[in-house]
Protein backbone atom coordinates (compact mmCIF):
# COMPACT_ATOMS: atom_id res chain seq x y z
CA UNK A 1 0.00 0.00 0.00
CA UNK A 2 1.03 3.10 -0.96
CA UNK A 3 2.25 5.82 1.89
CA UNK A 4 -0.26 8.91 2.36
CA UNK A 5 1.30 11.92 1.11
CA UNK A 6 -0.28 14.93 3.00
CA UNK A 7 -0.14 18.72 1.56
CA UNK A 8 -0.64 22.13 2.29
CA UNK A 9 -1.88 24.34 -0.14
CA UNK A 10 -1.91 28.21 0.34
CA UNK A 11 -3.42 31.29 -1.36
CA UNK A 12 -4.55 34.50 -1.07
CA UNK A 13 -8.21 35.82 -1.26
CA UNK A 14 -7.49 38.91 -4.00
CA UNK A 15 -8.46 37.05 -6.94
CA UNK A 16 -11.40 35.43 -5.91
CA UNK A 17 -11.72 33.01 -8.73
CA UNK A 18 -7.85 31.40 -8.34
CA UNK A 19 -8.87 30.83 -4.85
CA UNK A 20 -12.33 28.94 -6.38
CA UNK A 21 -10.23 26.74 -8.96
CA UNK A 22 -7.92 26.15 -6.48
CA UNK A 23 -10.25 24.52 -3.76
CA UNK A 24 -12.07 22.46 -6.75
CA UNK A 25 -9.15 21.25 -7.94
CA UNK A 26 -8.28 20.05 -4.17
CA UNK A 27 -11.46 18.56 -4.27
CA UNK A 28 -10.85 16.64 -7.34
CA UNK A 29 -7.40 15.57 -6.12
CA UNK A 30 -8.69 14.14 -2.25
CA UNK A 31 -11.36 12.25 -4.35
CA UNK A 32 -9.58 10.83 -6.54
CA UNK A 33 -8.22 8.02 -4.95
CA UNK A 34 -4.54 9.17 -5.33
CA UNK A 35 -2.77 8.45 -1.69
CA UNK A 36 -2.62 12.26 -1.47
CA UNK A 37 -4.60 14.51 0.98
CA UNK A 38 -4.27 18.44 0.64
CA UNK A 39 -5.31 20.97 3.02
CA UNK A 40 -6.12 24.78 2.21
CA UNK A 41 -6.19 27.05 4.65
CA UNK A 42 -9.93 27.63 4.22
CA UNK A 43 -10.45 24.33 5.36
CA UNK A 44 -9.30 24.83 8.78
CA UNK A 45 -10.91 24.81 11.77
CA UNK A 46 -9.72 28.04 14.03
CA UNK A 47 -11.66 27.56 17.15
CA UNK A 48 -10.59 30.59 18.59
CA UNK A 49 -6.88 30.51 17.51
CA UNK A 50 -4.86 32.74 15.27
CA UNK A 51 -5.38 31.43 11.62
CA UNK A 52 -1.08 31.78 11.82
CA UNK A 53 -0.71 29.35 14.21
CA UNK A 54 -3.25 26.61 13.37
CA UNK A 55 -1.63 27.37 9.51
CA UNK A 56 2.25 26.95 10.40
CA UNK A 57 0.68 23.84 12.42
CA UNK A 58 -0.83 22.22 9.11
CA UNK A 59 2.37 23.59 7.41
CA UNK A 60 4.85 21.42 9.79
CA UNK A 61 2.59 18.31 9.67
CA UNK A 62 2.14 18.12 5.78
CA UNK A 63 4.80 16.55 3.29
CA UNK A 64 4.37 19.04 0.56
CA UNK A 65 3.78 22.53 0.40
CA UNK A 66 2.21 24.67 -2.70
CA UNK A 67 1.09 28.01 -2.68
CA UNK A 68 -0.01 30.51 -5.58
CA UNK A 69 2.25 33.10 -6.29
CA UNK A 70 -0.13 34.87 -8.45
CA UNK A 71 -0.70 38.20 -6.24
CA UNK A 72 2.50 37.54 -4.15
CA UNK A 73 0.05 37.73 -0.77
CA UNK A 74 2.36 38.31 2.19
CA UNK A 75 0.74 35.88 3.95
CA UNK A 76 1.24 33.02 1.98
CA UNK A 77 4.90 34.55 1.27
CA UNK A 78 5.43 33.89 5.12
CA UNK A 79 4.14 30.90 5.18
CA UNK A 80 6.29 30.02 1.87
CA UNK A 81 9.56 31.00 3.63
CA UNK A 82 8.17 28.84 6.45
CA UNK A 83 7.99 25.93 4.27
CA UNK A 84 11.48 26.27 3.41
CA UNK A 85 13.37 26.61 6.36
CA UNK A 86 11.62 23.36 7.79
CA UNK A 87 13.28 22.18 4.44
CA UNK A 88 9.36 21.04 2.80
CA UNK A 89 9.51 20.22 -0.84
CA UNK A 90 7.69 23.45 -2.43
CA UNK A 91 4.94 23.32 -5.67
CA UNK A 92 4.11 27.03 -6.82
CA UNK A 93 1.90 27.92 -9.67
CA UNK A 94 0.46 31.62 -10.95
CA UNK A 95 -2.01 32.39 -13.15
CA UNK A 96 -0.04 34.00 -15.30
CA UNK A 97 -3.58 35.29 -17.33
CA UNK A 98 -4.01 37.74 -15.00
CA UNK A 99 -2.39 41.07 -15.94
CA UNK A 100 -1.66 41.99 -12.03
CA UNK A 101 0.32 39.31 -11.39
CA UNK A 102 4.06 40.49 -11.20
CA UNK A 103 6.16 37.14 -11.01
CA UNK A 104 6.89 35.66 -14.40
CA UNK A 105 7.59 38.06 -17.44
CA UNK A 106 5.04 37.41 -19.93
CA UNK A 107 7.05 37.36 -23.07
CA UNK A 108 9.07 34.34 -21.91
CA UNK A 109 5.87 32.32 -21.70
CA UNK A 110 4.97 29.79 -24.26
Amino acid sequence: MEKQTNAFFAYGSQTPSCGEFIEAAIKEINSSGHPVSITSWKSLSIGGNFLISTILKEIESSDLFCCDITNLNENVLFELGFAIARNKPVWLIQDITISESPVLDRKSVV
